[in-house]
């Protein structure tokens, strides 16, 4: 009798603490449903490119804190498409209600790359100098230029090798020729910064390199560019490559928007498509159009939800005042010809 009634009593005990274990849950759940009213609640945010309702709290100018609601997962290395951001989840933690919490930071950088193949891949990154991880939040100088990089762990970055040199931005060298500011990769680290199930980023470093224009690619933004091979359809019977009876484009290409642009402010561009008559044509199937940038660092181009416009970012900086950029789109296949649009840096005000 003694044995049974303990044995009921302990029963007792862990119902009552499962029944105060949901309400908590209950309470929680309750708690982040009364966030919908508040500006932090982002209900169109995205996950790895899956919609999935995001708080946010800003924390600085790159980094933000976060929290989902109890039940939806949310794993380190993740990209997160929030405040007209691309942003890593950086860190993270779960409570003992299931929900999680963490830290991310914004992306400033688009790496194209290949693995081997023609095949294009092109991920959104973090280039650091410094800024994210000094806590000053100065920017680190080096004389020799290198920068920590950050990236999402997948079927394509997970090929990176030491060595293997990727495009950062387009500049130009002592000839006024436009050329590709590269880092080589000097180092790979995909364990240390994962922690907890389903994380997966991947921490390198870059160390300034040469351009090559016998390997690299300016229009692909693609260091060691690999050409797509000849098929069998573009030979004749004889073996030799039949030469093209259509024109070498089929059109051109034009970049709309505004010749200015105020620092700490950014603007939105679109490319309009032409035919070899000059008229416009509205829509373009299966065309990999091609953003790019030069002329400072530290600027953002990014393509927008409508892949025929891109959005430029200037940071906060004076000595910016009165300086230069140059925009330009192309085609990845090249049946367009491409466009160069110069924008003047004002101030803002």
């Amino acid at each position: 009798m003694i044995d049974n009634g303990f044995n009921l009593y302990r029963h007792m005990l862990a119902s009552k603490r499962c029944s105060d274990l949901q309400t908590d849950i209950d309470d929680v759940l309750s708690d982040f449903e009364d966030l919908k009213d508040t500006p932090a609640y982002q209900e169109d945010a995205k996950r790895n490119g899956k919609s999935q309702p995001i708080v946010v709290y800003r924390k600085g100018t790159y980094k933000c804190k976060f929290k989902v609601a109890p039940g939806d997962e949310m794993f380190i290395g993740d990209l997160v498409e929030v405040l007209n951001e691309n942003w890593l989840v950086m860190d993270t933690q779960v409570d003992e209600y299931g929900m999680v919490t963490g830290e991310l930071w914004m992306c400033n950088m688009q790496f194209n790359f290949q693995n081997g193949t023609p095949e294009i891949f092109t991920r959104y990154a973090i280039l650091d100098n410094g800024s994210y991880t000094d806590t000053t939040g100065k920017p680190v100088s080096t004389p020799d230029a290198h920068f920590t990089c950050y990236i999402s762990l997948d079927d394509a970055t997970s090929h990176f090798y030491i060595d293997k040199r990727l495009a950062i931005d387009t500049i130009y060298d002592s000839n006024g020729e436009e050329i590709l500011q590269v880092g080589k990769i000097s180092w790979l680290d995909a364990k240390s910064y994962n922690y907890g199930e389903g994380a997966h980023l991947l921490a390198f470093r870059l160390d300034s390199d040469l351009y090559d224009k016998e390997k690299d690619s300016i229009l692909h933004m693609i260091c060691d560019f690999i050409e797509e091979e000849e098929t069998e359809g573009d030979k004749d019977p004889d073996g030799d490559t039949e030469e093209e009876e259509k024109p070498t484009t089929k059109g051109g290409i034009t970049i709309e928007g505004k010749d200015s642009l105020r620092i700490g402010s950014s603007r939105t561009y679109k490319a309009i498509f032409s035919d070899l008559e000059q008229e416009p044509i509205e829509d373009i199937e299966d065309i990999d159009i091609i953003w790019g940038i030069s002329g400072l660092p530290n600027l953002v181009v990014e393509m927008s939800k409508n892949r025929y416009e891109c959005v430029v970012k200037v940071p906060l900086y004076e000595d910016y005042i009165g300086e230069t950029i140059t925009i330009t789109c192309g085609d990845a296949s090249e049946e367009f010809t491409g466009a160069a649009k110069e924008v003047v840096i004002v101030p803002n005000g």
